[in-house]
C-alpha cells in the first residue's frame, strides 16, 4: 500500500505515539509506502511549541519522536511536482484549506490518496469530486477487509 500523510496524521502520532493514529503507522503499516511533501515539516514545526504543552516533551524528546516518525515517510519536494497540477490542487483547495495545496498536488501527480483526519477538508475536496482522500475509519476498514 502506498500513501500520502497529511500533517495533521504526524501531528497526531506525535502527540499521541501510543494511539490509534501512530498504531497504524507503525503496526498495520508496516509495509506500505508513505509519502508527504517537504511542506509537512514546515506544517509540524510550526505547531513544535504546541504539541511540546500539550505533551510535556522537552525539545528533544519531541525531535527524537519526529526523527523517528518521519524516517518512515518518503518525502518528495514540491519542485518536483508540475506547475498545470499545483494550479489544479491550489483550484481544489483554495476555499478549503490553500495550506493542502501541496498534499492534493501530490496525489494528482501519483494518483495516491492522501490520509488525513482533517474533515473539512475530506467533504470539501469530496463535494468538488476529489475522490483521493481517506480518513482513519476508512483506513481502518480497508487494512482490515484486505488482512
Amino acid at each position: 500500500m502506498q500513501l500520502i500523510l497529511d500533517s495533521n496524521i504526524v501531528i497526531s502520532a506525535l502527540i499521541s505515539p501510543n494511539g490509534v493514529i501512530a498504531n497504524i503507522i507503525f503496526q498495520k503499516l508496516k509495509g506500505a509506502v508513505l509519502f508527504a511533501p517537504n511542506y509537512l515539516f514546515h506544517e509540524v514545526l510550526n505547531k513544535q511549541d504546541k504539541i511540546i504543552a500539550i505533551t510535556g516533551y522537552t525539545d528533544n524528546e519531541f525531535l527524537d519522536l519526529l526523527h523517528i516518525l518521519t524516517k518512515k515517510i518518503d518525502f518528495i519536494d514540491e519542485s518536483l511536482i508540475s506547475e498545470n497540477i499545483l494550479i489544479e490542487a491550489y483550484q481544489l483547495t483554495h476555499q478549503i484549506d490553500d495550506k493542502d495545496t501541496y498534499y492534493v498536488a501530490l496525489s494528482l501527480q501519483t494518483n495516491l490518496k492522501i490520509w488525513t483526519g482533517d474533515k473539512i477538508l475530506i467533504k470539501g475536496l469530496r463535494k468538488k469530486g476529489f475522490k483521493n482522500i481517506i480518513d482513519t475509519k476508512e483506513l481502518l476498514e480497508y487494512i482490515d477487509n484486505s488482512s
